[in-house]
């Protein structure tokens, strides 16, 4: 099975402040992605962002409040555009 290119990529990371969001996104700036992470957490989000290569984006979003457009629209802004996106994201009612 062929390889993914990933290298160049732009990538939303949603629930980007937990464990299973951070090692995507690890795995993805890995290989070159671009990447936004998104999730509750502003202080981990920051945290996470800080320790991939290269540095990566993050914005403080809540899927239970917040419009889910309008992270769909900073992604864009903050990334250039935008190639995928991933759900990580948990919601415990």
């Amino acid at each position: 099975m062929p390889s993914l290119e990933l290298s160049g990529k732009r990538v939303l990371i949603l629930g980007g402040s937990g464990e299973l969001g951070g090692r995507i996104a690890h795995e993805l700036s890995r290989r070159g992605t671009s990447v936004l992470l998104a999730g509750r957490d502003g202080e981990r989000l920051k945290w996470r962002s800080d320790q991939l290569v290269p540095a990566s984006s993050y914005a403080a979003f809540d899927l239970l409040v917040d419009d889910p457009s309008s992270i769909i629209y900073e992604a864009i802004q903050q990334l250039g555009g935008l190639d995928g996106i991933v759900n990580a994201a948990g919601v415990v009612a």
